[in-house]
C-alpha cells in the first residue's frame, strides 16, 4: 500500500485538508503526491474511497447505481466534499460523477458503447486493503453485468 506524504493532512475520510506547498516530491510515491499536488493546486479533495466516471451525454444512471450498490458491499464510496463534489466535479448520484468521456479522452469514450463507464478506487486509501480495492473491481463487473442482462431480459420480454 501507498502511504500518503509526510506534511500532509487529511480528514478521517481521507480527505485533503493541507499540503506543504514547497516540499520535494517523494520519489517512491510520486503519483499519490502528484495527484495530492494537482489537487490542492486546483483547491480539490482527493476522494477517498471507490467511484465512477459516467459519460455525460449517455450517463446511464441505472447502470451506474446497479454498480455502486454492489461495491458498496465490499468497500466505501467515495463521499462528496463539503461542496458536494468528487475531484471538483459535481456528484449526480451517490459515488458517481460524469465528464464527456470522448472530449477528455477517457477511455469509455473510445466506443460508441450503450453501458460505459470508469471505475476509481485508491489503493493507498486508509480505509481499504488492497484486497478491498481487488473486490471492488470484481464487483463492479458483477453489478453491472447484472445490470445488463436484466435490462436485456426485459427487453426480450416486450
Amino acid at each position: 500500500m501507498l502511504a500518503y506524504p509526510e506534511g500532509y493532512k487529511w480528514d478521517e475520510f481521507g480527505n485533503l485538508l493541507s499540503v506543504p506547498k514547497d516540499g520535494p516530491i517523494d520519489k517512491e510515491n510520486k503519483e499519490t503526491e502528484c495527484l495530492t499536488r494537482f489537487c490542492f493546486q486546483h483547491n480539490l479533495t482527493k476522494n477517498d474511497g471507490f467511484y465512477l466516471v459516467g459519460d455525460a451525454p449517455n450517463p446511464q444512471p441505472e447502470f451506474q447505481r446497479a454498480i455502486i450498490e454492489e461495491v458498496a458491499k465490499v468497500t466505501h464510496i467515495a463521499p462528496p466534499d463539503a461542496a458536494g463534489n468528487i475531484i471538483g466535479e459535481p456528484i449526480v448520484q451517490e459515488g458517481v460523477i460524469v465528464y464527456d468521456a470522448k472530449s477528455v479522452g477517457l477511455c469509455m469514450g473510445a466506443t460508441n458503447a450503450h453501458w460505459a463507464t470508469t471505475t476509481e478506487v485508491y489503493p493507498d486509501s486508509p480505509r481499504a486493503s488492497d484486497q478491498q480495492c481487488n473486490d471492488a473491481q470484481v464487483a463492479s463487473v458483477r453489478g453491472a453485468l447484472t445490470h445488463v442482462m436484466r435490462e436485456l431480459s426485459l427487453k426480450a420480454e416486450l
